[in-house]
């Protein structure tokens, strides 16, 4: 026990951690206790949603949000455990930030990339004074700052290669196998422990910083000017050329651009504004092809931005917002202040702009109604009532004759995209309540059911249907006076797996391989899910937004396929995943 506390303490000192933990506590910290709830959730699988959906995002946004603090803190020679304390607040605030409602928590919960992204931009604009900042010292330190994250996350990466070869050899030679450590509690020890707390040791103080760009660090420099002058600047020269052909061509055909083109000039753009930070020592002395690039390049992305706002404004005009799109406009309005800021002062260019602007177009657009989610939320239920409007609705008029093919898959992934967001819930139920169905609970799959099966409205629960949950199932049953019913959303595999709750409300499912059997009533009828979903070489069937129609003595029971999987395991045995929707309609005299 002695001997491993000793090599514990020659790895601390050889990383500098101490030094680096009385420079961030709070940051260190915040990592030790995601890395726990990670390594918990590998090893038990058994962590409360509490901790996996909110507690564990805002930790990420704390470690950020108290490193900011801190490098702020230096700045102005707040004493060290001022700067502690300001950053444990900082931190505190992300972690509650993920306990505020929707839509106000940042965006997505799940790994809020873009706070995170956002504050880490920030973190080295705080850093700097904002008046009269040494530039020079500002390139500096974030290209060491990469550097080293670069160099952490390396060194993690070699240090589980190493694990991996000690546990290969302890299983071949003395049979000794460490099962799942590794992954489950290594890795994440490694990777969010290890290397982020070696990258924070390392983090340069900007009062440490040589005051220009100097011999210590040619190694870095040289790096970077050889990959920015003699691989970069070409190929963006190119790809501009490129770009503008393809607007030009644009102009004389009336096309309109396709698909990829946002993501392609976007990524143009990041890539081009990156390459300007890494010329900056050389905006002077470098190639040639380097002193035309720093001067022109931003000029010669407003033909570039402009095809990039064309192509959102098409998408977004045919089919509303999305998270994806709301971040195409945001990269759009970040290149285009870019471009004019810089392509307007050729000389005396801030080079904080780039990184700053990003990080504040990424905090504000990160959570709330204005944020990405916020606002593709808002758009879709919109467009979503509008279309319903055109399509004849919301009334009980609306029919199969009335909405397109077109315009039913499209109402479809509106539908599944606002089920998605419980925020936006609520919308789509009260479109579905002024049609007639409930909103309680069997609205949104009724509607989503009809859209499906295109079936005529007067034949679907619509007029004052008395709607109840089955208490031991998951799904709800709809019924009409006119003898409508729906059932569901139905999870197949587990009904079929709880024989108890087989045979509610007349119905029964049983699975035989490859089929699906509907019991009504005594009467079986069987669906070959291969030939419904349409067997893919025999390995693999999938369906959704599909309908087929089983005929009974005095009924007719159209099955909804809302999703659907049908795929062989590793025992070549048959498994069936999915829900389906049952509907009911009478058959007339």
């Amino acid at each position: 026990m002695a001997s491993l506390a000793g090599v514990f303490r020659r790895l601390i000192q050889l990383l500098d951690l101490k030094t680096g933990f009385w420079r961030f506590p709070a940051s260190f910290v915040v990592a030790a206790i995601g890395t726990l709830i990670i390594v918990w959730d590998q090893a038990v699988r058994d962590v409360p949603d509490l901790l996996s959906d909110q507690i564990f995002p805002g930790l990420v946004i704390g470690f950020f949000a108290a490193m900011l603090t801190t490098l702020a803190a230096e700045k102005r020679n707040v004493p060290v455990r001022r700067h502690t304390i300001y950053g444990a607040i900082a931190c505190a605030m992300g972690l509650a930030a993920f306990f505020l409602p929707e839509p106000w928590r940042p965006a997505p919960t799940e790994f809020p990339i873009m706070t995170a992204v956002g504050l880490a931009f920030l973190a080295g604009i705080a850093a700097f004074p904002i008046k009269a900042p040494n530039l020079d010292r500002f390139w500096v330190w974030h290209a060491r700052t990469i550097v080293y994250g670069v160099l952490a996350y390396l060194g993690a990466g070699l240090f589980l290669l190493g694990i991996a070869a000690v546990d290969s050899a302890l299983d071949v030679l003395f049979n000794v196998d460490l099962g799942n450590f590794v992954f489950e509690v290594i890795s994440p020890i490694a990777i969010l422990f290890l290397a982020p707390a070696a990258w924070l040791s390392m983090i340069p103080r900007v009062a440490d910083l040589p005051a220009e760009i100097g011999s210590e660090d040619n190694v870095i420099r040289r790096a970077v000017s050889v990959l920015a002058q003699f691989v970069a600047a070409p190929l963006l020269a190119i790809y501009a050329v490129l770009l503008i052909a393809y607007a030009a061509k644009i102009a004389v055909t009336g096309v309109l651009p396709v698909n990829q083109i946002g993501w392609m000039v976007t990524a143009f753009g990041v890539v081009g504004a990156a390459t300007i930070l890494a010329l900056y020592p050389d905006r002077e002395s470098g190639n040639r092809l380097a002193l035309i690039f720093w001067r022109y390049w931003f000029a010669a992305t407003l033909i570039p931005i402009a095809l990039l706002f064309v192509a959102v404004y098409v998408r977004i005009a045919a089919y509303g917002l999305t998270e994806e799109r709301v971040l195409l406009v945001l990269g759009a309005v970040w290149l285009l202040t870019l471009g004019i800021v810089f392509a307007i002062s050729r000389s005396a260019r801030d080079i904080r702009l780039i990184s700053g602007l990003a990080g504040v177009l990424l905090l504000i657009f990160s959570f709330g109604p204005q944020g990405l989610v916020g606002l593709s939320i808002a758009s879709q239920a919109t467009r979503f009532q509008a279309m319903i409007t055109q399509a004849g609705g919301p009334t009980t008029s609306l029919s199969a004759e009335s909405v397109s093919d077109d315009v039913a898959r499209e109402l479809r992934e509106t539908i599944r995209y606002l089920k998605g967001r419980d925020d936006d819930l609520s919308r789509l139920r009260a479109t579905a309540e002024t049609m007639g169905w409930p909103g309680d609970g069997g609205g949104d799959e009724t509607l989503e059911a009809f859209l499906i099966a295109k079936l005529d409205l007067n034949r679907l629960p619509a007029r004052t249907p008395t709607h109840s949950l089955v208490a031991h199932a998951d799904f709800g049953v709809v019924e009409a006076a006119n003898g409508a019913r729906l059932v569901g959303p139905i999870p197949v595999r587990r009904w079929v797996d709880n024989p108890d709750e087989a045979g509610v409300h007349g119905f029964g499912l049983s699975i035989d391989a490859f089929k699906l059997t509907i019991d009504r009533h005594g009467e079986a009828r069987t669906l070959d899910l291969r030939e419904v979903g349409g067997d893919r070489d025999g390995r693999l069937a999938a369906l959704s937004d599909l309908t087929t129609t089983l005929d009974f003595p005095d009924a007719k029971v159209h099955v909804v396929f809302l999703d659907y999987r049908l795929s062989i395991d590793r025992d070549d045995t048959y498994v069936f995943d999915g829900e389906i929707l049952l509907l009911e309609t009478p058959k007339g005299p």
